[in-house]
């Protein structure tokens, strides 16, 4: 069987899957942003609109916001954020929605109360999407998948963050 195929298998069985749980499909994207080359987001947005898919993520990282947080971005961020403009043109060529710019990909597994406030401070305007790998605790399942992550800590921002934030999370 050809690759082309079985990606278009797996990921129809992953919109069935989803569809079998009779939650609402707010949003698609891929395990490691795999939905950014081309073939990948082409066949998702193909497949998902049998399932109603209406909005994907488009992991677009601003590195500017990033510096105004005092980070510095590097290369790969520059090149990431870039070629995100590739799967956004498809998505809007596909008359989807997707917000404008998405944060947790630098901080992945390290989105602390401190780096959250900060972008919150400098978040440009627009439709943000802001994403975590919270836990109540980081079992040997999650250490032996996330070894650096800091899920408790993602959760204690999260929990901290909404009590002080007039934002809605």
């Amino acid at each position: 069987m050809g690759a082309r195929r079985e990606l278009a298998l797996e990921i129809r069985a992953q919109f069935e899957a989803y569809t079998a749980t009779g939650l609402p499909l707010h949003h698609a994207d891929a395990h490691k942003h795999m939905h950014l080359h081309p073939t990948v987001a082409d066949t998702m947005i193909e497949i998902g609109r049998e399932f109603g898919l209406s909005r994907i993520r488009v992991p677009a990282e601003p590195p500017e916001i990033l510096r105004l947080c005092n980070e510095s971005p590097t290369l790969a961020d520059r090149a990431l954020f870039a070629w995100s403009g590739v799967l956004r043109t498809k998505v809007r060529r596909a008359n989807l929605s997707a917000a404008d710019q998405v944060f947790g990909i630098k901080w992945s597994g390290h989105m602390s109360t401190s780096r959250v406030t900060r972008l919150l401070q400098n978040l440009p305007p627009g439709p943000t999407e802001i994403y975590f790998h919270p836990a109540t605790e980081q079992d040997a399942a999650l250490r032996a998948l996330m070894p650096d992550y800091e899920p408790v800590m993602e959760l204690k921002t999260l929990l901290d963050i909404s009590r002080e934030s007039p934002f809605t999370l």
